[in-house]
């Protein structure tokens, strides 16, 4: 497998979010291997993860900022993910910044959660 190094994070996400839904076909072909890929590099890395959820979020009116868990989850793993975020978010070796977006990207997908078992 060829593993690009891309400086740019918001380039890397975007070919990252096309590769996983086949370049919007959405049919699944891709969306395995681009999620273990992704979760085997964030898995160990916290501040790679809260860096890849702050460039999942949706930016609202008036400067907000919120988590669109139904458009992430066509594109990734949102289970895995906030696996993972829920064991770093009280990481006391990161800053603040980076466990507050880890506890807000598992309130969103818990309320996700909550809504659809509505």
């Amino acid at each position: 497998m060829l593993i690009l190094y891309i400086e740019d994070k918001e380039i890397w996400n975007r070919i990252l979010a096309k590769w996983s839904t086949n370049w919007d076909a959405y049919d699944n072909k891709n969306f395995a291997t681009v999620n273990n890929y992704l979760i085997s590099i964030l898995k160990d890395e916290p501040l790679k993860l809260s860096e890849f959820l702050m460039m999942q979020r949706t930016h609202l009116d008036k400067g907000d900022w919120k988590f669109e868990i139904e458009e992430i989850k066509k594109k990734f793993d949102i289970n895995e993910l906030n696996e993972i975020a829920k064991k770093y978010k009280g990481d006391q070796d990161i800053s603040i910044e980076h466990r507050m977006f880890m506890d807000e990207f598992t309130i969103a997908y818990n309320d996700s959660i909550n809504k659809d078992n509505k």
